[in-house]
């Protein structure tokens, strides 16, 4: 779908910038974090997106905090900003991230996206993801853990007839690295799932065009339930009467 791409997953903040500097990954970049402490896990989610390939995305760095302190988070998050010609970084600021999110906001100003989780947001982050992936517009690794959590959100109507997305109940994830990874994807440029391309098609009508004359001898008199046929004509058959057709008559 996209040859003469190079797909590589960085390990670490500084070889992603190191690549950068000598132009082998672009400078532009999204980001989106899902802030975790003890239950969920805190993840870092950075999205290149190719211009020349249709603003198509793909993850070159996702790391994964376990039981990180927030101190520890506000660290990896001015590296990362540090480092990295990062354009636009999305954070989870809902309940325990809403601390995070200001501080970074406040540091990082118009860079950063501070996203109070809603029926909403959510809809529109999973719509955003689910066009790219049928598109083959996002490029993400061959990661089970990765492919485990997509898979693990679910589409649920409540009583009150709302969407909602939310993860399938596990102990071993909440569906982190998929939001992460959402959190990212809507931070860049919007997708265009459909691109029509129109073009004005002028056409000279021949002078020496032929003429259709009117053929007088189909009439149509004012009461629009009848029809009068030009002769030679066969009249349709008789059960077309019954069924409370319109009434034909034979002209001659």
């Amino acid at each position: 779908m996209h040859p003469g791409l190079e797909y590589k997953i960085y390990d670490t903040i500084n070889e992603l910038a190191r690549d950068i500097q000598r132009g082998k990954v672009s400078k532009f970049l999204y980001g989106g974090y899902d802030v975790g402490r003890h239950e969920n896990t805190s993840e870092l989610t950075i999205l290149e997106e190719i211009r020349d390939s249709d603003n198509f995305q793909m993850i070159r760095l996702s790391l994964t905090g376990r039981n990180m302190e927030f101190e520890a988070q506000r660290q990896l998050l001015d590296k990362a900003f540090k480092f990295l010609p990062i354009r636009k970084l999305s954070i989870d600021s809902t309940g325990m991230g809403k601390d995070l999110g200001e501080y970074i906001k406040k540091r990082y100003r118009s860079r950063v996206d501070c996203v109070d989780f809603n029926n909403q947001n959510k809809q529109d982050m999973c719509v955003n993801i689910k066009i790219r992936m049928e598109d083959q517009m996002i490029g993400y690794p061959s990661d089970k853990d990765l492919i485990r959590q997509i898979h693990s959100i679910k589409r649920e109507i409540s009583q009150t007839n709302q969407v909602r997305f939310n993860a399938e109940k596990s102990r071993t994830h909440h569906g982190d690295k998929f939001w992460s990874l959402a959190l990212s994807s809507v931070s860049g440029s919007p997708i265009q799932r459909l691109r029509a391309f129109i073009t004005p098609k002028v056409e000279v009508v021949s002078q020496t065009a032929n003429v259709i004359v009117l053929d007088e001898r189909r009439k149509f008199p004012k009461n629009k339930d009848i029809f009068i046929l030009p002769s030679g004509i066969e009249k349709p058959p008789m059960h077309i009467d019954s069924l409370g057709a319109t009434i034909l008559k034979i002209g001659r």
